[in-house]
C-alpha cells in the first residue's frame, strides 16, 4: 500500500510541477476563500486513477 501511495503522490506532484506557474482556471469549492484550480482536479484524479489501479 505505501509504493502505491508513494507512487500516487509523484505521479500527481508531477502534474503539479508540470504546471507551476502556468495559466489555469480558479473555482471555489463551496466557500468561495477554499480556492481549487483545474490542475489541482487533475493531481486529485490521478492519486485516485493510480489508487485504483492496485486497489480496484
Amino acid at each position: 500500500m505505501i509504493s502505491t501511495l508513494k507512487k500516487a503522490a509523484i505521479e500527481a506532484g508531477k502534474i503539479l510541477r508540470d504546471n507551476f506557474g502556468g495559466k489555469y482556471e480558479i473555482t471555489s469549492k463551496i466557500v468561495a476563500s477554499n480556492l481549487v484550480t483545474e490542475i489541482d482536479k487533475l493531481s486529485e484524479k490521478k492519486i485516485i486513477e493510480v489508487i485504483r489501479e492496485d486497489f480496484p
